[in-house]
C-alpha cells in the first residue's frame, strides 16, 4: 500500500496528467478521496491501464472486486475501531485494578504491622505473667519452709510428755 499527499502527487508518481487520473479513478470506482490513507498495488496499477475506446466514465460501472474490496476496506475500519475502543476499556479496567491491588497491599502492609505489635505485646505479658508465677512459687516455698522451721521448734519447746502423747 502506498500513500500520496495528493492527487497532483500521485499523477507524477504515474507519469498522467491530474485529468487522466481522475477518469480512470471514476471508471474504475477508485475512490481517489482517500488517497493520503493510501491505494494498494492493484488500485494502482489500474490506473496505470489505459482505459478501452469507448468506455463511459461513471460511477454505475464500478467493478465487483472494486466495490466488495472497498465493503471490506470499511468493515474492516470499523472492526479496528470497535477493537481499539475495546483495548481501551479494557486498559482501564487494567489500571482500576492495578490501583485496587495497590491499595490493598498498603491496607495489608498496616495490617501486618499491627499484628506484628499484638504478637510482641502478648509475649512480653506472658513473659511477665511466667516470671511473676515463678515469683510466686518461691515466695511460697519459702514460706512453707519457714512454716516447717517454726514448727519444728515450737515441737522442741514441747516437754517430754507433750512429745510422747503428741498433744
Amino acid at each position: 500500500m502506498k500513500k500520496f499527499n495528493s492527487v497532483t502527487e500521485l499523477a507524477k508518481e504515474l507519469n498522467l496528467s491530474r485529468g487522466t487520473i481522475y477518469r480512470r479513478a471514476k471508471a474504475q470506482g477508485i475512490d481517489l478521496n482517500d488517497v493520503d490513507q493510501g491505494l494498494t498495488d492493484d488500485q494502482l496499477d489500474l490506473l496505470r491501464t489505459e482505459l478501452p475506446k469507448g468506455v463511459k466514465t461513471n460511477a454505475g460501472e464500478k467493478s465487483k472486486k472494486t466495490q466488495e474490496s472497498n465493503e471490506n476496506t470499511k468493515q474492516l475500519k470499523e472492526q479496528i475501531k470497535t477493537l481499539q475502543n475495546t483495548i481501551a476499556q479494557k486498559e482501564t479496567q487494567i489500571n482500576e485494578l492495578l490501583q485496587q491491588n495497590k491499595n490493598e497491599t498498603e491496607r495489608n502492609a498496616g495490617r501486618e504491622q499491627e499484628l506484628i505489635q499484638l504478637v510482641d505485646q502478648s509475649q512480653r505479658l506472658q513473659l511477665t505473667a511466667q516470671q511473676k508465677l515463678e515469683n510466686t512459687k518461691a515466695e511460697m516455698q519459702e514460706i512453707e519452709s519457714k512454716d516447717e522451721q517454726n514448727g519444728e521448734q515450737e515441737q522442741s519447746k514441747k516437754g517430754i510428755w507433750a512429745r510422747i502423747f503428741k498433744n
